[in-house]
């Protein structure tokens, strides 16, 4: 139930079986209450969904964790918290897994100054719970979902940075991303990080193949009517070539509207992409409206799965 003043301030999560039948994810009347509960994501194939143990941008009362829950509510656990070497409030935030279940990423929000947010991304292990650092000292995220990506076997981790101004970091360069802002791919086996350079909008959503070696990213096109919209493009990252534009800006829009299209997910075989395609009209109260797709990345052809938005894809035969 929204407040007007300050956001969010008591709701609950349910899991809706086949029948319809919906029964509460977690115990007591609000589960976004501070700290509360947040960024809760289902394991692609399995029978977990990761959560955590904070509401959505609130601190966590001690340190900020991620836990694991079955969709029955049970078995609810930590399965990896910050270290204790962070200090003041703090909070997981974006949490996204790897499409085989294995591993996921989120960001740890932190600083013993409140004025002052530090951003650091992970990679934790769903089996042992450890957790890698990908990069630390990284532009907050602008999303929900955040920036980074993980590929599918867990083994590359795309992900943004600030360019120029920490000498210390082997990947950084002012000339891509947008000004201030780098994009880096960092090898989790080797611990290598290197620059992506294919053309990519400011703070575009990123999403890698299952393989690592494609990206798919959004540039945007503004009309002589100020209408905008953020096209899908398919680039190589080893060669920052654009290998297929897969959606195209129509000649016309409403004036001053603007059309998103947000990558969501890959198919495991690399061969699909789930996206929402978000049209918002120009200065009115009509709703913004959301539909689902699922695109052919070989040649942009699309199927229309309905209105809404997609927000996973579960693959049960993986």
């Amino acid at each position: 139930m929204p407040n007007g003043n300050s956001g969010y301030t008591t709701g609950k999560y349910y899991v809706m079986d086949p029948l319809g039948v919906s029964a509460p994810l977690f115990p007591g009347e609000n589960d976004v209450a501070a700290p509360g509960y947040g960024y809760l994501t289902w394991q692609p194939s399995g029978n977990e969904i990761a959560y955590a143990n904070s509401a959505v941008d609130q601190p966590a009362a001690g340190q900020a964790c991620v836990n694991l829950v079955h969709p029955d509510g049970s078995d609810a656990r930590p399965l990896w918290c910050a270290p204790s070497s962070y200090t003041g409030p703090q909070y997981i935030s974006a949490i996204r897994w790897a499409g085989n279940g294995k591993s996921l990423v989120a960001y740890v929000n932190w600083s013993p100054d409140p004025y002052s947010p530090q951003t650091d991304l992970y990679e934790i292990n769903a089996s042992t719970g450890a957790g890698t650092l990908v990069a630390t000292g990284i532009p907050d995220l602008p999303s929900y979902r955040g920036i980074a990506d993980v590929s599918y076997d867990g083994t590359k981790v795309i992900y943004q940075e600030y360019g120029g101004d920490q000498p210390s970091e082997d990947c950084l360069d002012n000339n891509y991303g947008g000004p201030g802002a780098t994009y880096c791919l960092r090898d989790m086996t080797t611990g290598q990080a290197t620059l992506v350079s294919v053309p990519l909008a400011y703070d575009s959503p990123l999403m890698l193949s299952p393989d690592g070696s494609e990206l798919i990213s959004t540039k945007g096109t503004t009309l002589n009517n100020y209408a905008t919209e953020n096209d899908l493009f398919v680039s190589s990252i080893a060669t920052g070539q654009v290998l297929r534009q897969l959606t195209y800006t129509p000649k016309t829009l409403p004036d001053d509207s603007s059309v998103g299209w947000k990558p969501v997910a890959w198919s495991s075989d690399g061969q699909r992409l789930l996206v929402n395609r978000v049209f918002i009209p120009a200065h009115s109260i009509v709703p913004s409206q959301t539909e689902i797709y699922v695109i052919n990345v070989s040649n942009g052809s699309m199927q229309y799965m309905g209105s809404g938005n997609a927000e996973s894809w579960y693959q049960p035969s993986l």
